[in-house]
């Protein structure tokens, strides 16, 4: 009896561990940037058949895998480290980072590079005209996330190979730091093939199966090793070895689909129910009555002022009560007027004023007192759980306003924003975010 008793505790504990294993999956924020340079024309690079088709699967499939992606293609210098600095900034809101390379790499002096398109190179200017693979290493390292993966497609060949005693094949190994995996598509100082799986290269390919399989991390960059091993055993120049180095400190799935269990409530039909409310009497009082004067906040008293979780999702959800009129949305549970999309650009803050002054001098949809929504009134939006247009708001609005700005301000600089792509408020100094506008409805 004793026995019995300890074997059901036993399985009690598993479950919840299971159960508490999903949950925290679900609210985990993911983001990765993308890069696939393949169009080379400057010599000594020549172009490449596979990186942007690698990219842009690449991207797809973290997109299901519920990741917000940031993607290049074909990108020179400048639009690369903007794009990494970008990432770096962004990351500091994430709790896992993917960075993700596929085209030209090399080592120099035992430090690694990233090739960059239009950049006429030189074995003397190599340090100065490509980007460092060091730099997203750092980038990644300060963000604070707990957990972050570094994947270079990259060493088809080195042009300085024969003419420097600095320069070796393929890419060198790179420490990683704590909480980092840094993947190789092949071993240190050797080429990877420029061979296809379709239209992706043999790396590239078989991690893009492999990423489905439900696995932890680490076996699934095992299952890609052996994977490309078999393909290439039978080469001539000889097997190519995929490589990872390690500091990972906690698990991490880029699929759990399977071990995952039913939810007891079903999102959709409660997106449905939401979307087709019953239509109040014309003078009901509004349940939620909401904040509309922008205040400034630092970033200490963000989650207390704006009563948000440490995850910075809201403590409690609105049950909106949603009509559409075409160009604007009405919640009659707030008594807000928004609009229906919003910019159709990113835009920094200083521009967002201008932009709600251009709806109120062109009398948008018979208004003119649009105005920038505050925190409270956006993040009124966000739903628990995301919906059919990969957004944490109600698929009635417009899905290119992913990330919204708001006219609640930080004490040290910058403004406040809705994020609806990982269903959360944060702050930014100096960034590009969509404008959704509001009015109070009278």
């Amino acid at each position: 009896m004793k026995t019995a008793r300890i074997t059901v505790a036993l399985l009690a504990a598993i479950a919840l561990s299971i159960v508490l294993s999903v949950s925290v999956d679900a609210a985990e924020r993911r983001l990765a940037l993308v890069i696939g340079n393949a169009d080379y024309k400057i010599k000594p690079y020549k172009p490449l058949a596979n990186p942007v088709n690698d990219a842009k699967d690449m991207e797809d499939a973290l997109r299901k895998l519920n990741f917000e992606v940031i993607a290049k293609f074909n990108a020179d210098q400048k639009e690369m480290e903007d794009a990494i600095t970008d990432f770096g900034k962004r990351l500091r809101n994430a709790d896992v980072g993917l960075f993700y390379f596929s085209g030209h790499g090399q080592q120099y002096n035992d430090q690694n590079y990233l090739i960059p398109l239009n950049a006429s190179i030189s074995e003397a200017t190599l340090k100065y005209k490509a980007v460092p693979a060091g730099m997203v290493v750092e980038e990644m390292n300060h963000s604070g996330c707990r957990l972050s993966i570094l994947i270079l497609d990259a060493c088809r060949y080195n042009p300085y190979i024969t003419a420097s005693k600095s320069a070796r094949k393929g890419f060198a190994p790179m420490d990683p730091p704590k909480g980092m995996l840094i993947a190789y598509a092949t071993a240190p100082n050797t080429f990877a093939y420029d061979d296809s799986i379709g239209k992706n290269s043999i790396y590239t390919g078989t991690l893009l199966k492999q990423m489905s399989s439900g696995e932890m991390v680490e076996q699934v960059f095992k299952n890609v090793r052996i994977e490309v091993m078999n393909i290439t055993k039978s080469y001539s120049d000889g097997q190519q070895v995929p490589w990872e180095l390690t500091c990972l400190t906690g698990n991490f799935y880029f699929s759990k689909a399977e071990s995952q269990p039913e939810k007891s409530s079903d999102p959709a039909n409660a997106a449905s129910k939401r979307q087709t409310p019953v239509e109040p009497e014309p003078m009901a009082v509004q349940k939620y009555p909401l904040r509309s004067k922008p205040m400034t906040v630092s970033d200490d008293e963000g989650q207390s002022k704006f009563k948000l979780n440490d995850k910075w999702r809201p403590l409690e959800y609105i049950q909106n009560d949603f009509k559409d009129n075409g160009d604007t949305i009405t919640d009659r549970a707030t008594g807000l007027m928004w609009q229906k999309s919003g910019s159709d650009k990113y835009m920094p803050y200083k521009d967002a004023k201008a932009y709600i002054d251009g709806l109120n001098s062109k009398n948008f949809a018979g208004y003119s007192d649009w105005r920038l929504p505050t925190v409270d009134e956006l993040k009124s939006l966000l739903m628990p759980e995301k919906q059919s247009n990969d957004l944490y708001i109600n698929p009635i609005f417009d899905k290119n306003q992913s990330w919204c700005w708001t006219s609640d301000t930080r004490a040290s600089g910058g403004a406040w924003f809705v994020n609806f792509f990982s269903g959360l408020v944060n702050w930014f100094d100096d960034d590009n975010y969509y404008v959704r506008a509001v009015r109070s409805r009278q």
